[in-house]
């Protein structure tokens, strides 16, 4: 496998992470959205419009959450994928370093500050254990 190849496949936990995420939020602010809703219709009344509006809005609002959790289940898998992937590299400091960056999403600076390490240095690891990983898998 060549190390662009290794860098596609730990990039499949960012991905499905970000899709995740992105899902997540949308249902969060759609649900918050909805309560507001929600307390203005009770306010206001109520007709069959307003009614049915809400349903619908319930029924949408299932839809993101339903959604959320099949993106959520692929992120656990792909992490899973990923730290099978990781946990193969015995170089000093890489397997923390793809840790931190493909299942955690620190950048690489964000690695250097916790590992207590500069930047150049946590590059230098990444390099070193993408380029195992190629050469074993």
């Amino acid at each position: 496998m060549t190390q662009n190849e290794v860098k596609h496949q730990l990039f499949a936990a960012m991905r499905a992470y970000s899709k995740y995420r992105t899902a997540r939020d949308r249902a969060d602010a759609y649900r918050e959205q909805l309560t507001g809703k929600a307390e203005r219709y009770e306010q206001g009344g109520g007709n069959s419009s307003k009614v049915n509006a809400t349903e619908e809005s319930l029924q949408r609002l299932l839809a993101y959450d339903e959604d959320t959790a099949q993106l959520e289940r692929a992120w656990n898998e792909a992490r899973e994928y990923v730290a099978a992937i990781i946990s193969q590299c015995p170089i000093d400091g890489g397997a923390t370093v793809l840790e931190y960056r493909y299942l955690n999403n620190y950048r690489y600076e964000e690695i250097a500050e916790v590992m207590g390490y500069s930047t150049r240095n946590i590059f230098k690891m990444h390099k070193k254990a993408i380029q195992y990983l190629s050469n074993i898998l």
